[in-house]
């Protein structure tokens, strides 16, 4: 009788600016949240390392020589050890130009 009765309710609510307004409100305020956090998060680690190194070829003969080579691996510039790696090893120079090297590697790692 005096009642009209409204078939899609739904579709007239999204129809009005309000509507649109909170929802841009409540999107600009998720995605200001979810920034902050991830931002908050978010850890700075400053690592400072010395890597000092010496490595030689020493030919002592035509076709022989030998392999020497040491690095020092520090943290924190040069306070504290981090790795002490020795190589030892003798070469051989080819005719066709290649070098080999046969050798033995001694590796302290410092926790």
């Amino acid at each position: 009788m005096g009642f009209k009765r409204r078939e899609n309710v739904a579709a007239d609510l999204f129809l009005q600016p309000e509507f649109y307004r909170m929802r841009r409100i409540y999107l600009l305020s998720f995605f200001l949240v979810v920034s902050l956090s991830s931002h908050a998060q978010k850890q700075i680690s400053t690592q400072a390392h010395g890597w000092f190194m010496y490595f030689g070829n020493h030919r002592l003969a035509d076709r022989w020589g030998i392999h020497t080579e040491y690095q020092w691996r520090r943290n924190d510039v040069a306070l504290n050890w981090q790795q002490s790696l020795l190589r030892l090893g003798v070469d051989y120079y080819t005719k066709q130009g290649p070098q080999l090297t046969a050798g033995y590697g001694w590796i302290v790692t410092y926790p």
